[in-house]
């Protein structure tokens, strides 16, 4: 009888891409190789995009508040009404900006505890 070496098995194969980051693939039962990491720094830019065009926008529309606050008391009705108005956008975006900020921080943390996660294993004590 003939003996047939048996043919190793696959395992889990750690590479590092071009940044150094240890690339760890993880296969769904569908067969797809997944990686979290770059999903998720991609949507850590969307929603960083998202805050810093938040944060122009109000430093545009605080800019024009402040343009409006040398005015003298004798000022007519549409130059106030004109200020209140800058002031009721400038309240309401700022609940957007609060959000927005708070989301990018804790991205910020969630990517960096992914990124050690996935570094620990290869490093060597």
């Amino acid at each position: 009888m003939l003996s047939v070496p048996a043919l190793p098995t696959p395992r889990a194969q750690s590479y590092l891409d071009p940044l150094g980051i240890p690339d760890l693939d993880i296969t769904n039962h569908w067969g797809i190789t997944m990686n979290a990491l770059p999903i998720m720094i991609a949507i850590w830019g969307v929603v960083v995009t998202a805050f810093v065009c938040l944060m122009v926008y109000r430093g545009h529309l605080t800019q024009h508040e402040t343009e409006q606050l040398f005015l003298s008391e004798n000022t007519p009705a549409f130059e106030q009404e004109e200020h209140e108005h800058i002031v009721r956008r400038v309240n309401f975006i700022q609940p957007f900006c609060q959000g927005f900020g708070g989301v990018a921080a804790l991205l910020t943390i969630a990517i960096v505890g992914v990124y050690v996660a996935q570094l620990l294993p290869n490093l060597r004590f």
